[in-house]
């Protein structure tokens, strides 16, 4: 008897759904991440202290901050801390709870992404300084977010998406960071143009195809609103998305073609680089083989099927009434 009240108290809570308790609990971060953010901002302001109290003036406590490799260390931590807070303030803000399937997807992509940088930075490798790591933890957290938001619009299409402020989070998180894409690769660029070249170039080429990639949810977003205003189902719904799908696919290997180029210019000929290449071109094939193999079936089928007219459907009914009509005469 007991335990048919504890199922029925328990059913009776999933029905209500999370508490506010749990809600808010959810939005904040974990115990161990809070206390990682603020024994970082500790360690970071005993150096600061000691590098001021331990030199009488403003320039030789700089000097010390920025040559000492100890303070170095605990700078870059403080500015991860300082990243990875702004990384879950912005996914509460633009995303809110992550899924587990998110989360799953998001972590495999990191995985990749962190090993395509690596494989990359070889090219670089002379450049490889603090400022340029630090830059390059900015371009995962940027790649992190645009996999989330693929992640949340996969979702958006087989379950949907309750409340409209749900929307607006996500359409003002794709362009936020579409925009920010557009700019960071416009900087990089023209450093690129003011100077010689280094790695600003890898940095510039991946935020363009992160610009495409916002644009590629943002367009699935379209669709998707269009086919919730529809009666029926829209079956031509995958055609346009494989069509624009191709033209984003087409846009990338434009890019990866161009950032081929100019790295041979510079370095010689990268072959971990021609990889992405291959890549893209290999997507770019899937993508214009399905089209035209959809384009293909559908005109198999207007040729076997005959697709009736208004006159051809007036002439059927006008043969199936005649004998009718004459059944019944006298």
């Amino acid at each position: 008897m007991a335990d048919e009240f504890i199922d029925l108290d328990a059913q009776a809570r999933e029905e209500r759904g999370p508490t506010l308790c749990q809600k808010i609990g959810g939005w904040l971060p974990s115990a161990s991440f809070t206390a990682y953010v603020v024994l970082s901002a500790l360690a970071a302001t005993v150096a600061v202290y000691h590098a001021f109290d331990t030199r009488q003036y403003l320039y030789d406590a700089l000097v010390y901050l920025s040559t000492s490799k100890v303070n170095l260390t605990i700078m870059a931590n403080l500015f991860v801390a300082v990243v990875l807070s702004l990384v879950l303030a912005v996914t509460t803000l633009t995303v809110g709870t992550v899924e587990p399937d998110e989360r799953e997807r998001v972590w495999s992509a990191a995985q990749f992404a962190v090993v395509d940088l690596a494989f990359n930075l070889t090219v670089f490798r002379e450049e490889v300084t603090v400022w340029m790591l630090l830059r390059l933890i900015l371009l995962l957290a940027a790649k992190y977010f645009h996999e989330l938001f693929d992640a949340r619009m996969d979702n958006l299409e087989r379950h949907g998406m309750a409340g409209p402020l749900r929307h607006v989070r996500l359409l003002a998180g794709l362009a936020l960071f579409a925009v920010a894409d557009v700019a960071a690769a416009a900087s990089y660029a023209q450093t690129v143009a003011d100077s010689e070249p280094s790695v600003a170039i890898m940095f510039a080429f991946e935020h363009a195809s992160l610009a495409l990639s916002a644009c590629l949810v943002a367009y699935r977003y379209l669709l998707w609103s269009v086919e919730q205003r529809m009666a029926q189902e829209w079956r031509a719904k995958s055609t346009y998305f494989a069509w624009g799908s191709l033209a984003v696919n087409v846009l990338k290997l434009a890019i990866n073609l161009v950032y081929l180029f100019v790295i041979y210019r510079a370095f010689g000929m990268p072959l971990i680089m021609v990889r992405e290449v291959i890549r893209s071109g290999k997507a770019v094939v899937r993508e214009f083989s399905a089209i035209t193999a959809a384009l293909r079936l559908r005109h198999l089928i207007s040729q076997r099927f005959h697709v009736l007219s208004v006159e051809d459907v007036a002439a059927i009914e006008d043969k199936t009434s005649h004998p009718s009509q004459r059944q019944g005469s006298p």
